[in-house]
């Protein structure tokens, strides 16, 4: 137990040794138009994002839902109901709309 009074006594030393420290130390004054000029800078700092990127990105996504869409083509026509249902029943999935047996 003393021993951790002894450090907590340490901390609140270090804490205003710290504090009087900062306090000593004097205020610089900024150049008039500092701000005016980071500000008008950061207005006209503008990201663009190249070309080739968005050609990129755009025919991803293209591949994307072209491969979905055929996807979904071929699951829906290619197999029967019979199909379906046995395939629904392996999975144990339910076709009943009753939640509460």
């Amino acid at each position: 137990m003393n021993r951790s009074s002894n450090e907590s006594n340490m901390m609140e030393n270090e804490c205003i040794h710290i504090d009087s420290y900062l306090n000593s130390i004097e205020r610089v004054s900024a150049p008039p138009f500092l701000f005016t000029r980071i500000r008008e800078q950061l207005a006209n700092y503008v990201e663009k994002v190249p070309g080739v990127y968005v050609w990129i990105g755009g025919v991803s996504l293209c591949v994307l839902l072209l491969f979905n869409f055929m996807l979904v083509l071929k699951t829906g026509i290619g197999r029967s109901v019979d199909e379906r249902h046995v395939f629904a029943n392996s999975i144990g999935y339910s076709s009943d709309n009753n939640l509460y047996r």
